[in-house]
């Protein structure tokens, strides 16, 4: 039987902009050593998205991109998509296949200003209407904030100063959206800010959306942040919270690198090893207790699969 372990959220320490070291240390570190961003965030003890964000407030030119370098997105039909057939930037990078970041950055980059958002829809409700929707219809704050075109942190607001009590489900969920702007502009990770507000990295992301926060340029995952990473032992989910990219996109990093992990190269000398067992039986017609378990235990792993 299965029991779920109680989760263990440590505290974390968000970095204060104020403390990022002299631009010039950093252009000396980057542009001269050629330290790598994952090397300067290990120097500093903080997330390679900070150093990201130092590089950005110091104006330094970072190493450009596979990103930024695709020749598969032709400027041309991007500009038509956003100008002449209104799509968003979110439309764009799924059509294309890319992020929204890259998107903006073309468009930047072709002197194209980017739309103004829309105007809201609806003007503040009266206490009243909110008590009814909130208390009487129980609408969700997320479901009125849509109705009237706001952020539900501007949602809580209106519910705070009309007296109206919050719901304990509600309750439990708000997060200060404007605290957790800051510590993202501050350079917290979402992994960072999903342990603090003891909640999923979905969910942060998610209310960075609704307080219409524009998330940073993933930081280009390459060869070189890859072996530095795995030079310290990271596993492929550390590795992911440092660049803030799923454990999957981390994997197909490596696949594509061929590198391995330590628990991926464990497993793999493990099959090597119990496969030349395995071919041993084979050829003499005998097989061990151990290997023969090995052998049970894969096929009843990959029944469950097909299963």
């Amino acid at each position: 039987m299965y029991i779920a372990r109680p989760r263990v959220w440590q505290s974390v320490t968000v970095a204060d902009p104020r403390s990022a070291p002299p631009a010039d240390d950093l252009r000396r570190l980057y542009h001269d050593q050629g330290l790598s961003m994952a090397q300067i965030a290990e120097r500093y003890e903080v997330s390679p998205s900070t150093v990201h964000n130092w590089f950005r407030r110091a104006s330094i030119q970072a190493r450009p991109s596979a990103a930024t370098l695709r020749t598969d997105i032709d400027d041309g039909d991007m500009a038509t998509r956003y100008i002449t057939d209104r799509q968003t930037a979110a439309e764009i990078a799924s059509a294309l296949g890319c992020s929204q970041s890259l998107v903006y950055a073309r468009l930047d980059r072709l002197g194209i200003p980017r739309r103004p958002p829309k105007p809201r829809k609806s003007p503040r409700p009266t206490a009243a209407e909110l008590r009814r929707l909130y208390d009487q219809e129980q609408l969700s704050v997320s479901q009125i904030a849509h109705r009237f075109d706001v952020t539900p942190n501007a949602t809580y607001r209106w519910l705070h100063d009309s007296g109206i009590s919050l719901r304990d489900r509600d309750s439990r969920e708000r997060i200060d959206l404007d605290e957790l702007g800051r510590l993202y502009g501050s350079g917290a990770t979402g992994s960072e800010l999903a342990r603090r507000y003891n909640c999923s990295t979905t969910t942060i992301y998610r209310r960075l959306d609704d307080a219409q926060i524009p998330r940073r340029a993933a930081v280009a995952i390459n060869r070189d942040a890859l072996i530095d990473a795995l030079d310290e032992g990271l596993s492929a989910s550390d590795i992911g919270a440092a660049f803030e990219i799923s454990v999957s996109a981390v994997c197909r990093a490596l696949e594509r690198e061929g590198l391995q992990t330590e628990t991926q190269k464990k497993r793999s000398q493990a099959s090597e090893h119990y496969l030349a067992l395995v071919e041993e039986a084979e050829r003499t017609g005998k097989a061990d207790y151990e290997t023969m378990q090995w052998l049970q235990a894969r096929t009843t792993s990959n029944t469950r699969r097909s299963g």
